[in-house]
């Protein structure tokens, strides 16, 4: 079975920010928070001009974390968290995903910006 894809990129922004600033740490220590907001703009510095767009697209974001971002694979993560409305690939549907998205994100203890959850 595969991964959820919503598992997938909460995975790519952990992974990519204990590889880079967080010690590792042994079972007794608590996990730190990840800064959602830091992580994602470091990658796309990386990543220069590309993928810049992060903030305001659930596509860039997907791409920018390396992940497949097809009509499929979104239409998936809507089935996911629960996106009430026709999984289109629609505008509106991709916007409720970016921000689905950050809110999943947040519940689980990360540090995302507050302007990404409403």
């Amino acid at each position: 079975m595969t991964k959820p894809i919503f598992d997938r990129i909460q995975s790519a922004i952990c992974d990519a920010r204990l590889a880079e600033h967080i010690p590792q740490t042994t079972d007794a220590e608590p996990r730190q928070s990840v800064d959602v907001g830091a992580t994602l703009e470091a990658m796309a510095r990386a990543h220069g001009r590309e993928h810049r767009y992060w903030r305001e697209s659930i596509v860039e974001l997907m791409e920018l974390l390396g992940l497949n971002a097809d009509l499929p694979q979104r239409e998936q993560l809507a089935r996911e968290l629960d996106y009430p409305g026709p999984a289109d690939g629609s505008a509106k549907m991709n916007m409720w995903l970016l921000h689905a998205v950050m809110r999943e994100l947040d519940a689980r203890g990360c540090e995302v910006p507050p302007e990404l959850t409403t």
